[in-house]
């Protein structure tokens, strides 16, 4: 095992591992799941302004695409959920892929990032914790 940790790609070998894990822990939790309620806002195109909601008909508007949600910016969320709407349409599964892999390409950003500074062993801690931290691990409501 000494030997194994000296080489110079196991840390890459173990990131690797642990991103195929967490892709497969993503598909598998969320096997069977829909949208969300707030993103059904997003799939019917509605906001909230003024404590009321307003449905906007067009998908890539400026007023649909700056209006608040929630009171925040909401402009990349619905630039990535009008794009897959209007490419591949409502299905959730896109979605989740979209997540899964965002979260791996953060994942590998970091350790490459950190490895600058903490070495390659060390950089893989903050790589692994962004993998398998996050809400779609949480436990399912009954």
């Amino acid at each position: 095992m000494a030997g194994y940790l000296r080489d110079p790609r196991a840390p890459f070998v173990a990131l690797g591992v642990a991103v195929v894990v967490s892709v497969w822990l993503v598909f598998r939790v969320t096997s069977g799941q829909s949208f969300a309620v707030d993103e059904l806002f997003y799939y019917g195109r509605v906001a909230t302004k003024d404590n009321g909601l307003v449905h906007f008909t067009g998908p890539f508007t400026p007023h649909y695409l700056l209006a608040p949600f929630n009171g925040h910016l909401a402009l990349g969320g619905r630039l990535v959920y009008e794009t897959v709407f209007a490419t591949i349409g409502a299905k959730y599964r896109a979605f989740v892929t979209i997540d899964a892999l965002g979260i791996a390409a953060s994942a590998t950003l970091v350790f490459l990032l950190a490895r600058r500074r903490l070495g390659d062993l060390a950089a893989l801690a903050p790589a692994i914790l962004l993998l398998f931290l996050y809400r779609q691990f949480a436990k399912k409501p009954a």
